[in-house]
């Protein structure tokens, strides 16, 4: 079946087709979480079976969300929900924080945002040592930051009250290894008004 799925997102990524590939994300997000049985062993290699797909899947949606066309925000609840099955894969973590920076900005987003920075801040802290997913996470913050900015100073503040925001953006200083990108925990300071906690 993880085969046929494959040749199914190629397919959907060939037709720009994102509807599809949310479906496709979800399909592997709920094989994943079936995955949990008395057989150990044999749901950790049921589970194996479904990362490489899904990982697929994420990446195809991240292209083809990736620019300014087209409104994708309804896609933030599908991802989200891939990202928490999918908390301690790290590869599928990075492509799917990707994702969500890609979209949390669009104004479809808006009504599915609520439980996004407590996971991405709980992401950070899942991977202190990955220098790529400090900087995806801070990217869906700004986004989420900027969005917030767009309807009210109440839904910011909202965000920056999530419990250890400030910390793990501080963080994300020395755990980002890129010079280039380590200016993204301040542009995420600056979006929620808040300082930075010196190292």
């Amino acid at each position: 079946m993880a085969e046929a799925i494959e040749q199914a997102i190629e397919q959907a990524e060939e037709a720009e087709d994102t509807e599809k590939l949310l479906s496709l994300i979800a399909t592997c997000t709920e094989k994943r979480s079936v995955c949990g049985g008395e057989d150990e062993n044999q749901d950790q290699e049921e589970a194996e079976d479904w990362e490489t797909p899904t990982e697929a899947a994420l990446d195809a949606y991240y292209r083809l969300t990736k620019g300014p066309e087209g409104d994708h925000g309804h896609g933030v609840a599908v991802v989200h929900s891939c990202l928490n099955a999918w908390r301690e894969e790290e590869a599928i973590v990075e492509v799917g924080l990707g994702c969500l920076a890609n979209v949390v900005g669009s104004p479809l987003a808006a009504s599915s945002i609520t439980d996004v920075p407590a996971l991405v801040v709980a992401l950070m802290r899942a991977h202190p040592t990955e220098g790529t997913i400090q900087e995806q996470a801070c990217l869906v913050l700004e986004g989420l930051a900027k969005a917030a900015a767009a309807s009210s100073e109440e839904s910011k503040e909202s965000i920056r009250g999530t419990d250890g925001l400030r910390e793990e953006v501080s963080a994300a200083v020395g755990r980002i290894t890129n010079q280039r990108n380590k200016a993204y925990p301040k542009r995420v300071a600056v979006a929620l008004r808040f300082e930075l906690i010196s190292a």
